[in-house]
C-alpha cells in the first residue's frame, strides 16, 4: 500500500467526512481520489490533435491550447467537452498519473467513510456550497 493509499484509508477511517474529491500533483506526476459518490470527478486522457475549451456550470473557463500537440491527461469535476473519452471515477477510486502520463486506476477504499457527514451536519456556508457544487442535488 502507498503512503497516499494510507493515508486517504486512515482519513476514510477517522475523520467526519462529507466529500473527498482531491487532485494532489507533487513532482513525480498526479494523484486523483474521489471518496464516497458524493460528486462526481472525471478522467480524460487523450491523444494530440484537439485543444481543450470548457465554460463550466459553475461559470469558470478553462482553455489549453497543448492538446493539438501533446497528449493530456484531465482531472475535472466536470466533462469539460464532448470527448467520448471521459471516464467518471468509481467512489474509492485512486487515480495515479507518472510525468509520462501512464494512468493507473485502482479501489484503495472498498467502503463509504467509518463517520460520514451529511448536508444537515455542515453550517449553513458549508451546505450551500456543497448544494451548489452538486447542482442543486444535496
Amino acid at each position: 500500500m502507498t503512503e497516499t493509499s494510507r493515508a486517504c484509508s486512515w482519513v476514510a477511517a477517522h475523520l467526519p467526512v462529507f466529500a473527498i474529491n482531491f487532485v494532489l500533483a507533487p513532482a513525480e506526476g498526479l494523484w486523483a481520489l474521489r471518496l464516497p459518490d458524493t460528486h462526481e470527478l472525471f478522467l480524460l486522457g487523450r491523444e494530440p490533435g484537439s485543444a481543450l475549451h470548457h465554460s463550466s456550470s459553475l461559470g469558470s473557463r478553462v482553455t489549453s491550447s497543448h492538446g493539438r500537440d501533446r497528449p493530456l491527461v484531465v482531472i475535472a469535476s466536470e466533462r469539460m467537452d464532448a470527448d467520448p473519452g471521459w471516464m467518471p471515477l468509481e467512489a474509492g477510486e485512486l487515480v495515479d498519473v507518472t510525468p509520462a502520463l501512464h494512468v493507473d486506476r485502482r479501489h484503495i477504499l472498498d467502503s463509504p467513510p467509518a463517520r460520514p457527514l451529511s448536508l444537515q451536519d455542515l453550517g449553513a456556508r458549508a451546505r450551500s456550497s456543497q448544494a451548489s457544487a452538486a447542482g442543486g442535488r444535496g
